[in-house]
């Protein structure tokens, strides 16, 4: 196929975001041409990039060259267009979505919102449709420059700060390591261009250089949000609700996982990744992430935020199922890509359509609402049983074969993480639930609530079609695991450890016992908690979790060690040189700081110096495990 259809699919959300400025007095007309130019989008993505992608081949476009070696190229397979469909899909939705809520909290500088909005969209498509590392670094820049005025909407110091750290996690990352990676991986190849199973050449680099490039693109992509940069995450929570969607089902962690996948597809390359024990260095990281965001997230009172650690966990999923390697492991990654994409947007959907009609942002505030607002709600539980994989939702069957690739890997600490996982999740979402369907309002609030209703139907129709879609993408998968399928039998998984009929049976035993562990505790939960109306049998630590949880207490002191340890890391970042010297003599960091010049490090952003302290702790692992 000609390669300048990928033009004409990144053209309409281009052309929208410049014509929009025009009817800015003219709202319907607005709001209007950007649906429409989501629309053909899907369209083009749909029916004219899609067949012939199904039918394994790519689509391919060179449009100029920077030098020998280096071009910018677009380029289309599998992988690119399993996040592109994602995207172009849940678009639609979301526009339709971010155009109820704007209008119903009647936000104002509404035309530069979805100018910015429509902007996204056109480089989250180009990261997908990028054909070398430099073409992808210059839309991962462009996507996180558009989405900046977005974090800082409400244009207070709440947001301008947040915003300031949205930007230095995402820009110094990528400036600072992932800018440097390609630089290195040109300087030993001598290309840029992504090849199927790694870039070949790149096998002749010495193998501490090679794991060196590696941390760098690992953290480079800090969209991934892999501990420790992931605090941006949460923190751009001030955004509107349909912005927070787009950073975390739609385009921007998403575009982050998608980055860091394409390395270990495309640069790397499954066997070379094994040989210098990448795999084991990823996962770890992975695997932390994963447990870390779970412990910091069931301590959050607000919604948005609590939905946000998730975010954090769900992406930790798909990296460990990649860094197994194994087939089963690489395609419950790429798969779970999409089972959480359509999940996870009907939780920030359901977050913002509880502000939208009822004002309400805790989950301490969310008693009885579910007798209001039943569609919601029960729209949020459909979210919520795809975020711990349940049957008749995509993600049981995504993280079926991250289950089985991880016990077909041989690493069955990552088998355990995620069955830990499984039951954690359980906990972290199902009390919201449980508050909004099965406690009454507190009375002082009874009142309020008799006044308030379901959103309006731009919000509520985009909440149920994804609900919907959600458990319609269990019983056919198309086209997701078809293109999951097609790019791994390209790539050469590393061979499975144990045999794939075993794995099966023990995964599949194993998501077996985890969903009737969590609707046993789900049972004693009730019977203890529920049933007590209030005079709890025994008291714990977080209040709004079922009025009392068994496992608070734990997670509460995993958040403090958790918190110390980062306290302590921001410290040290802060100022690094200052802190060596006075563990040498005795002194506090303070009275260091107030004797040295600090002209020498006081340019050194916090965020910096911690990438760099934590690719120290990557390579410490790494030679642990040579």
């Amino acid at each position: 196929m000609n390669g300048e259809i990928l033009i004409y699919a990144l053209l309409p959300s281009l052309i929208a975001a410049f014509i929009l400025p025009l009817f800015k007095n003219k709202p319907n007309l607005r709001d209007g041409l950007t649906v429409i130019a989501t629309v053909i989008t899907f369209l083009i993505v749909a029916f004219l990039l899609l067949p012939p992608i199904l039918d394994g081949k790519n689509i391919v476009l060179e449009l100029f060259k920077f030098a020998p070696g280096i071009t910018f190229t677009l380029r289309l397979d599998a992988f690119g267009m399993f996040f592109a469909f994602v995207t172009a899909t849940l678009w639609v939705v979301t526009n339709i979505y971010a155009i109820g809520y704007m209008r119903g909290l009647k936000e104002h500088a509404q035309t530069r919102f979805f100018v910015y909005f429509t902007l996204s969209i056109f480089a989250a498509l180009g990261i997908a449709f990028s054909g070398n590392l430099i073409t992808l670094f210059i839309f991962y820049e462009i996507l996180s420059i558009v989405t900046y005025p977005l974090v800082i909407h409400e244009q207070d110091s709440k947001s301008m700060r947040s915003g300031t750290e949205y930007m230095i996690y995402l820009m110094v990352a990528s400036m600072l390591l992932q800018l440097t990676a390609i630089l290195l991986i040109y300087g030993i190849t001598g290309t840029l261009e992504f090849g199927e199973g790694g870039i070949g050449a790149l096998a002749q680099g010495g193998s501490m250089l090679l794991s060196a490039i590696f941390l760098m693109l690992m953290f480079g992509y800090a969209k991934a949000a892999i501990f420790p940069l992931h605090s941006w995450l949460p923190t751009a929570m001030v955004a509107p609700t349909p912005v927070s969607a787009l950073l975390h089902a739609v385009a921007v962690v998403v575009a982050g996982v998608f980055c860091v996948m394409r390395t270990v597809f495309d640069v790397f390359g499954p066997n070379l990744m094994h040989s210098l024990n990448l795999d084991l260095v990823l996962g770890i990281f992975a695997a932390f992430t994963l447990l870390a965001a779970i412990f910091f997230g069931i301590t959050q009172d607000n919604l948005k935020r609590r939905v946000a650690y998730s975010t954090v966990s769900q992406l930790s999923f798909m990296l460990l199922g990649v860094a197994l390697l194994t087939k089963s492991g690489l395609t419950g990654g790429i798969l779970h890509i999409a089972s959480h994409s359509f999940g996870k947007i009907v939780l920030f959907f359901v977050a913002g359509a509880i502000f939208v009609a009822a004002h309400k942002k805790l989950i301490s505030d969310l008693d009885g609402i579910g007798r209001r607002m039943p569609i919601t709600m029960l729209s949020f539980a459909v979210g919520t049983l795809a975020m711990i994989a349940t049957p008749l939702t995509l993600a049981y069957l995504s993280k079926g074969m991250l289950l089985e690739g991880s016990f077909a890997s041989g690493y069955w600490i990552f088998f355990i993480v995620f069955l830990l996982a499984g039951l954690l999740d359980a906990i972290y979402f199902f009390p919201i639930i449980y508050k909004a369907f099965f406690k009454k309002p507190k009375k002082e609030n009874e009142i309020e609530y008799s006044k308030f209703k379901e959103a309006n139907i731009l919000i509520l129709a985009p909440i149920v079609v994804v609900a919907i879609l959600v458990v319609a993408f269990y019983f056919i998968p198309f086209p997701f695991l078809n293109l999951a399928e097609i790019k791994i039998e390209h790539i050469l998984p590393v061979a499975d450890v144990v045999s794939e009929e075993i794995s099966k049976h023990w995964s599949e035993t194993a998501e077996f016992i985890v969903l009737v562990i969590i609707a046993l505790f789900l049972l004693l939960n009730y019977r203890y908690f529920g049933k007590s109306k209030g005079k709890e049998i025994i008291k714990f630590d977080t209040p709004f979790i079922y009025g009392g949880n068994p496992l608070s207490k734990i997670c509460t002191a995993a958040n403090y060690k958790l918190l110390v340890f980062y306290q302590w890391a921001v410290k040290l970042s802060h100022a690094p040189y200052a802190y060596v010297i006075s563990k040498f003599k005795g002194k506090n960091v303070e009275d260091v700081e107030k004797a040295l010049d600090k002209s020498a490090y006081k340019f050194i952003t916090s965020s910096t110096t911690m990438a760099l302290i934590f690719l120290i702790i990557g390579f410490l692992v790494f030679i642990i495990n040579l």
